[in-house]
């Protein structure tokens, strides 16, 4: 998988996630996660395309998706380490393409 193979929504979900997964007063739930995204991106959607683009990220191995970390019911998102390595990458990618504007 490639970042460039992911839609624009499943990128902005990936990144919303490390950074709410970084903030350790913040439940990775579904629903903190997609307030996020909306703060951030100005994201108007309907949740239920957001839990939907969730899933796939699970499906391709790039999320953990955990309902007993929580309450047994709310669904924690993680990261995988592949979900890691595809950010590092892209991070990489845009490092080298400033250094080469500047």
């Amino acid at each position: 998988m490639k970042w460039s193979e992911l839609s624009s929504t499943k990128r902005d979900l990936l990144i919303t996630i490390g950074a709410v997964n970084r903030d350790p007063d913040r439940v990775s739930s579904g629903t903190a996660i997609i307030s996020e995204l909306r703060r951030r991106y100005d994201y108007t959607g309907r949740k239920r395309s957001y839990y939907t683009a969730l899933s796939e990220l699970a499906d391709v191995d790039l999320v953990d998706k955990d309902a007993t970390a929580l309450d047994g019911r709310t669904v924690s998102y993680q990261l995988t380490p592949t979900a890691v390595r595809l950010i590092d990458e892209h991070r990489a990618d845009v490092d080298d393409s400033v250094r080469v504007l500047a």
